[in-house]
């Protein structure tokens, strides 16, 4: 349930984003048919969730210590991901990357595209190393990434409209800080006045509430964001757990905890992290053994 719950969430950010961006081209003065607004809506929609199947490419051509697998390294990481995806009963031609980190990392992204770090490949054995695969091979299957992807694209209208009046904003007050404090409210009022005489002040107030607004909402999605992206990881290590690699991903977790400096505080998990506490899903996977 959690899935389609997610799924949802995503949707409804999605559509909030371009909702409120077109609510302020109306107050600014751009009047919009119907049928551009509808275009605009089904425009966004496509590109938010359709961006997963470029991003990953985009990601990976822009970081440098991302890199194809070595011909040792492929022939470990392809036959291990031919009877994965055969056990899935699954015909998604999946690419694995490999990142030059030392830290023990792995994680899915896009449509079909799995990042291992070269700590974790060499580190980790046969049976552990099918164990992660098939959790990341889950978050594909699932559409995890994708919604994961979408969510992420879009937010990126907000943050472009509140880049823009944090760079206005800088630029004022670098002004003002030159003069006295009536000299500053005589030159706000006066700017005031200048978009007024435009008709632009409008379309200021009603940037600067957009702006306001995600503010908010943008803390209260990425708090159910979080908390159902966890929830993705229990049912990811479920899915490996079926496939038939629940002890190879269990000794793989044995290992990252091990590797784990300290253990973040249940605040920190809760607010911020997009994975559950390690020793919980080590936990889950001894239960279902």
């Amino acid at each position: 349930m959690s899935r389609y719950f997610q799924a949802a969430l995503v949707l409804l950010y999605v559509l909030l984003t371009i909702f409120a961006f077109e609510v302020v081209l109306a107050v600014s003065g751009c009047r919009l048919s119907v049928v551009v607004q509808w275009w605009m809506i089904v425009g966004w929609l496509g590109f938010c969730f359709g961006s997963a199947y470029v991003w990953a490419g985009v990601f990976t051509f822009l970081h440098a210590h991302y890199r194809k697998p070595l011909r040792g390294e492929e022939a470990r990481l392809s036959p291990a991901m031919d009877e994965l995806l055969q056990k899935a009963e699954s015909k998604r031609r999946v690419r694995v990357w490999i990142d030059e980190s030392r830290e023990l990392n792995a994680y899915a992204t896009g449509y079909h595209t799995i990042t291992i770090s070269r700590g974790l490949l060499e580190d980790l054995s046969p049976v552990e190393l099918r164990g992660v695969l098939a959790h990341e091979l889950g978050h594909l299957l699932s559409g995890d990434t994708i919604v994961a992807t979408a969510f992420l694209t879009a937010g990126l209208l907000p943050k472009a409209v509140f880049g823009a009046c944090r760079a206005g904003v800088f630029l004022l007050r670098s002004a003002l800080v030159r003069v006295n404090i009536l000299a500053g409210v005589v030159i706000l009022l006066v700017i005031g006045v200048l978009l007024d005489r435009a008709h632009l002040l409008k379309a200021v107030a009603a940037v600067l509430l957009f702006v306001l607004l995600f503010m908010v909402l943008n803390r209260v999605f990425k708090f159910f964001a979080l908390m159902l992206g966890r929830q993705a990881e229990y049912r990811q290590d479920a899915f490996a757990f079926r496939l038939g690699y629940g002890d190879g991903l269990r000794r793989a977790l044995e290992r990252l905890a091990a590797s784990e400096e300290g253990t973040p505080s249940r605040y920190y998990i809760v607010m911020h992290s997009t994975h559950p506490v390690i020793f919980k899903r080590i936990r889950r996977l001894e239960k279902m053994t």
